[in-house]
């Protein structure tokens, strides 16, 4: 099956009937992110519509907010008290690991969730949350669609076969956690941006005035980061 992941954040934004407060709203997210990353120009394709025109001229109701950040190559949607972020990875990404153990989407929307000031987040395939925009489209009733209580994600438990158990999953990224402490007490001198390789071996660091670098952690080599949007996880 080829359902997309999306992953979700919850918000303290519960409406979305003020266009103005929803623009400016959407933007500090975006300038957080792009703060974050050290470079504003990652943030691109900024959306903020409140109707649409059909190919014969007749407008209707579309209200969109969204925007990319183009150095993970994501989507980021605003919706009533929760984000609906698109990595661009099918479902089962995430329940498939590495050669190294590791599961590489998990690792990228740690990164993501990070990048938004937050420490956990919840994943879900895109007919689980599809369903969201039938009820009030709150945070709140997007957890009460999974009809229990939410599962936490465990890395032992990941097995592709039993992944269609539930829709929906809450992940405090434990392992995630402990390899960003790991990379910050051997590399003190950066700042760990990304513990998701951006090229190669390489992840995302900055120093202490804000300049960005690929460290390769297998040789503990450093080089200049050079963004052309070819160089995107």
């Amino acid at each position: 099956m080829s359902n997309v992941l999306s992953l979700v954040i919850p918000h303290e934004l519960h409406s979305t009937d003020n266009h103005e407060a929803c623009k400016s709203f959407m933007q500090q997210a975006a300038d957080r992110i792009g703060n974050y990353f050290n470079d504003k120009m990652f943030i691109t394709d900024f959306v903020a519509e409140r109707e649409g025109v059909t190919e014969e001229g007749t407008k209707y109701e579309f209200n969109e907010y969204s925007f990319r950040v183009s150095i993970i190559d994501t989507w980021f949607y605003l919706n009533k008290g929760f984000w609906e972020i698109v990595p661009g990875f099918i479902y089962y990404h995430y329940f498939t690991k590495g050669t190294d153990q590791r599961i590489y989407l998990r690792d990228l929307c740690f990164d993501i969730v990070r990048a938004l000031g937050f420490k956990d987040g919840w994943i879900c395939d895109e007919h689980y949350i599809g369903n969201i925009y039938t009820l009030n489209d709150d945070f709140n009733d997007f957890l009460k669609l999974n009809k229990g209580e939410v599962p936490e994600f465990k890395i032992e438990d990941t097995d592709i076969k039993n992944m269609w158990e539930t829709r929906l999953y809450h992940d405090s990224y434990k392992e995630c956690h402990e390899l960003l402490h790991f990379y910050e007490r051997k590399y003190p001198q950066f700042n760990i941006k990304t513990i998701t390789a951006i090229k190669n071996d390489c992840i995302l660091v900055s120093d202490h005035e804000n300049k960005n670098f690929l460290l390769d952690t297998k040789t503990d080599t450093i080089a200049p980061f050079i963004f052309d949007d070819k160089n995107k996880i």
